[in-house]
């Protein structure tokens, strides 16, 4: 593929767009973080069709929900790894564009869009260093604000979707929550999983104030709430998440915070 704008010339092998190719280096951390997707990615490959974990469940469902109606959409996915999103945005929409900067990720979700109804482009790419046609999309999905290891990079990465969406657009994002029990547990808002990829929890407030100079109509909640004792089982576990998303008190237990925006 050449680029009609600076004439650069980019792969697109096993239906993935390479945009890593003449770029310049990933930072060590996002190169790291690279490796570790990619790793993950290939130990899962021997399953011919992965799907969404029990937990996953109480994350996409809640998280679908709030894009809307996606008949006749075009929908720009952000960190879209191996495609548990994906496959069920592909499903529904008229276009879907998702990006993640793990290869071995894209292939593995490129192995289960064959059936995909939606026209589905896959890319490898720094969601930092997007360079997007303007005002082309109806609504973004993001799921890795979180990972996202400076204000900086949260900062373009909210730019360059605010671009990149029609006037009006639909803005999804999910983030961790610093919730009560972290606070209580005294955590730390900076951690790392156990195979070392970075995260960031946020409160309401501080996740609100990052988004706000880029989107109107923000609506931040809570979803992938577990209650103590009364969430064993993996479907009663979704079930009452979802229901515990609209009880105060209740919903500020929330694992993730969800956002709904508007774009300007």
């Amino acid at each position: 593929m050449r680029c009609t704008a600076c004439a650069a010339r980019y792969t697109i092998s096993e239906g993935i767009l390479g945009l890593l190719e003449n770029n310049a280096v990933l930072d060590e951390d996002s190169a790291r973080e690279q490796r570790i997707r990619d790793a993950k990615a290939r130990a899962a490959e021997k399953h011919p069709e992965p799907g969404a974990t029990p937990d996953d469940a109480m994350e996409i469902d809640s998280t679908l929900s709030r894009l809307g109606g996606l008949e006749g959409k075009a929908v720009l996915e952000l960190g879209c790894g191996s495609g548990r999103f994906t496959r069920r945005l592909a499903a529904q929409c008229r276009a879907v564009l998702a990006i993640d900067f793990s290869r071995e990720s894209l292939r593995q979700a490129a192995r289960t869009l064959v059936s995909a109804r939606a026209t589905t482009g896959l890319v490898q790419a720094d969601v930092s260093r997007l360079a997007l046609a303007p005002a082309r999309f109806d609504a973004a999905l993001a799921t890795l604000y979180s990972n996202l290891p400076s204000l900086a990079l949260r900062q373009s990465s909210s730019a360059a979707v605010a671009h990149a969406l029609r006037p009006g657009g639909r803005y999804v994002l999910t983030a961790h929550h610093h919730e009560i029990r972290r606070r209580l547990q005294g955590r730390p808002e900076e951690e790392t999983y156990e195979n070392g990829i970075y995260f960031r929890s946020f409160t309401r407030e501080a996740l609100r104030r990052e988004l706000e100079p880029y989107f109107k109509r923000l609506e931040l909640g809570t979803i992938c709430i577990r209650l103590p004792y009364l969430s064993r089982g993996p479907e009663l576990r979704s079930r009452l998440s979802r229901l515990c998303e609209s009880i105060p008190v209740l919903n500020r237990l929330g694992e993730l915070i969800i956002v709904t925006a508007e774009n300007r």
